[in-house]
């Protein structure tokens, strides 16, 4: 289950219906499941405790697609997937001790920022000076 799945693929996964004798939907997702969508009768959910990141290398300027560890929110919310409509279980293949992150580091701390930048020249507004609600490394806005 990804963000770019059509709508019809997507409803077929938010639709199956579990009651089916001998039947079994096993998904496999991005953290596109952690809030924004909910598969009924979630049973188990099985966390690697990872995820794939775009992040801008202001150093190197270049865009580098890592993998890196959850936050401790984003994982109470894959555990949250297993007991947001039934009772289920999560079984997480990482020690609690791995996960650095209390919360989600915003996106603008580390993804590429050139066509943010542009939107924000064409509109006139100096990047230097706009209220970002979390401002991005100075090295980042060159």
């Amino acid at each position: 289950f990804y963000g770019s799945l059509s709508a019809e693929e997507q409803n077929q996964v938010l639709e199956f219906d579990q009651r089916q004798p001998n039947q079994r939907m096993v998904v496999f997702c991005t953290n596109i499941l952690e809030s924004s969508f909910t598969i009924k009768d979630v049973q188990l959910v099985i966390d690697t405790g990872l995820v794939r990141q775009l992040r801008f290398d202001s150093h190197n300027h270049l865009n580098i697609l890592e993998t890196v560890r959850i936050s401790r929110f984003s994982a109470d919310q894959r555990r949250d997937r297993a007991s947001h409509v039934k009772n289920g279980h999560c079984a997480r293949l990482y020690n609690d001790d791995e996960l650095k992150e209390e919360n989600i580091v915003p996106e603008i701390l580390y993804a590429p920022l050139d066509l943010v930048i542009l939107q924000l020249k064409c509109l006139h507004f100096d990047i230097h000076t706009f209220p970002f609600m979390t401002k991005p490394d100075s090295c980042s806005l060159r």
